[in-house]
């Protein structure tokens, strides 16, 4: 007999208040075709998100093991998307076409559940992208010798001249997370654009298309980045 049972463990506390989020979504757009077989689509767009699910932030010392969820957060999103498409038919058997897509999407933090930032504002995320990379360090320049490193901030590691020298932003003499700043773009492309063509002959035709997004820093890290792809196809009939 098991005269020393196991006590109660609590993974997950219930939460009637939990729903669901909020959108509001506004879109406007265009249709325009003029002579000459040159069209375009123009679409503008914005969206307020309210109720979005975060996790509490609660001090250690009440306890409370599992994360507490709640509907805290609001962001906006805004951006416009534009599609250009060019049509002509020179012969009967020969023919080109042409299309060119750009697109910008942002997004922005209005409220978040965190600390109390008021002591140190540059680690709040209102105000920045959902996407935005955190958790960086401001390097500033190189230490030039032993004797710059023992006037400087105090530093984590082992550092002599020669080694990265890091901002002390909130002026306390020791780099820490406290000195940690958002770094770079998004983690997701805020700017998308590419065209290509097609050129027709008969039963033969040749495409192409560019591809190209901008304003990104890849997942975890800190330099910014773009994205390149080009398609080639050649197909007969």
């Amino acid at each position: 007999m098991n005269y020393n049972p196991a006590g109660i463990d609590v993974s997950r506390y219930a939460n009637d208040r939990i729903g669901w989020e909020t959108a509001y979504k506004t879109n406007v757009g265009a249709e325009i075709s003029v002579k000459g077989g040159l069209s375009a689509n123009i679409d503008i767009f914005h969206e307020r998100r309210k109720n979005i699910l975060l996790t509490r932030v609660i001090p250690q010392t009440m306890g409370i093991i599992p994360a507490i969820k709640a509907n805290l957060g609001v962001a906006s999103g805004k951006g416009i998307d534009v599609e250009l498409n060019y049509e002509k038919f020179i012969t009967n058997d020969f023919y080109v076409t042409g299309r060119g897509t750009f697109t910008y999407a942002s997004s922005e933090v209005l409220e978040w559940e965190e600390p109390d930032y008021t002591g140190t504002p540059w680690r709040s995320k209102v105000g920045y992208s959902i996407n935005q990379n955190w958790g960086g360090y401001i390097a500033e320049r190189l230490f030039i010798d032993e004797r710059e490193v023992g006037n400087s901030p105090t530093q984590f590691g082992n550092v002599m001249g020669g080694d990265i020298k890091y901002r002390d932003v909130n002026n306390d003499g020791v780099i820490s997370a406290l000195d940690q700043v958002p770094i770079g773009y998004p983690t997701v492309p805020e700017i998308n654009f590419g065209f290509g063509t097609t050129i027709g002959y008969k039963g033969f035709d040749f495409s192409f298309f560019f591809f190209r997004d901008q304003d990104v820093n890849p997942s975890g890290s800190t330099s910014e980045t773009s994205n390149h792809l080009l398609m080639v196809t050649l197909m007969t009939t």
